[in-house]
């Protein structure tokens, strides 16, 4: 319902009760659940695509920051240069900046056909995200995988920061 009404709704002036009430008319229940397949194929590999990223950048960047303590601390001997446990807080945003950023540019081609799915599934046809993906390149360029980029970038960074 909210992909039809970012899409046809705005123009037009349609509310949500109008929606409901045509995919309800139109595919009954099961209307209401198009797009479910790609909405999981989209979260979740990017939920671990985000970790992995996240992940690999804190120990990256604590190895870094560990690696200059050591430099500035050569008279101390207890300090081990593999400690890992604690990390600075810029550097947990900047991991999670970097996870954010990746896991967002990775997956919004994905994201992109599970709109499409949702909004106009009688132009593409099938409801495969392969499928709808080959059919966008083929009408629209490679380009139009990278529709919305941006502003999902803009979004995944303080979500990532708040949740890293």
């Amino acid at each position: 319902i909210t992909q039809k009404l970012q899409t046809e709704g705005i123009e037009k002036n349609l509310k949500s009760k109008h929606f409901i009430q045509s995919i309800w008319k139109e595919h009954k229940h099961v209307g209401f659940y198009t797009g479910t397949g790609a909405t999981l194929a989209t979260l979740l590999p990017s939920g671990m695509l985000w970790w992995i990223v996240f992940e690999g950048s804190k120990k990256q960047l604590n190895l870094l920051q560990n690696i200059n303590q050591s430099h500035l601390n050569l008279n101390n001997d207890d300090h081990d240069k593999n400690d890992t446990s604690e990390i600075s807080f810029g550097n947990l945003v900047i991991a999670s900046t970097t996870a954010g950023i990746a896991a967002s540019t990775l997956m919004n081609p994905f994201d992109i056909c599970k709109t499409r799915i949702q909004t106009n599934l009688q132009t593409y046809g099938k409801k495969y995200t392969l499928s709808v993906m080959s059919k966008l390149i083929t009408n629209e360029g490679v380009s139009s995988l990278t529709k919305g980029l941006i502003g999902r970038i803009g979004i995944s960074i303080p979500m990532s920061i708040i949740g890293g």
